[in-house]
């Protein structure tokens, strides 16, 4: 019976005062629950994010081996692994276009071709029993669109050239600064 009243309570506040008064105690009521007042106070400044090019290297020594426009910054994929690979969609669902891109740490080679032979020899170059990342990002595939064909030959050509290949770990998110 209480949260009968409670809304007949807030529904004569909004009828008699309009939702600006109502608002006001909704804030006021909830405050430390589910809307956090002070996340409407402007943000301190983010300090400037860096503009990634391949072939950079960060802090720690990792190769930029791709990059990615993240909205507001430019978002690198860091080589961390001894090789890694990444199977990217640069068409669309309708007109799908294939590309790959091959890094080796040691060498700090970056192969990144449309051409999957070439991705072949690339793989082939690896020797087997390496463990090779296999780069993705958080939200959308890179290969989303692909066809199904073209993921799991890309996957059995690794796993034919006896390589480890290993997925935990090795997303990159793209979300704007600060969130």
């Amino acid at each position: 019976m209480s949260r009968v009243r409670t809304a007949a309570k807030w529904l004569l506040i909004v009828m008699a005062g309009g939702w600006v008064p109502f608002l006001l105690l909704v804030v006021q009521a909830h405050r430390t629950s589910w809307l956090n007042v002070r996340s409407l106070e402007p943000r301190p400044a983010l300090p400037p994010l860096q503009d990634w090019r391949i072939g950079d290297v960060d802090e720690e020594g990792n190769l930029v081996f791709m990059t990615m426009d993240a909205f507001d910054h430019t978002e690198p994929f860091l080589l961390r692994d001894p090789y890694e690979v990444l199977l990217m969609n640069d068409g669309t669902e309708e007109a799908p276009k294939a590309r790959y891109v091959v890094a080796e740490r040691a060498t700090r080679r970056i192969t990144d071709t449309y051409d999957y032979a070439e991705y072949l020899r690339e793989i082939q170059r690896i020797p087997p029993g390496s463990v090779v990342g296999w780069f993705d990002t958080c939200s959308v595939p890179r290969a989303y669109g692909l066809p199904d064909a073209v993921k799991l030959a890309c996957e059995s050509a690794l796993s034919a050239a006896g390589l480890q290949v290993e997925t935990d770990g090795r997303g990159v998110c793209y979300c704007p600064a600060g969130y």
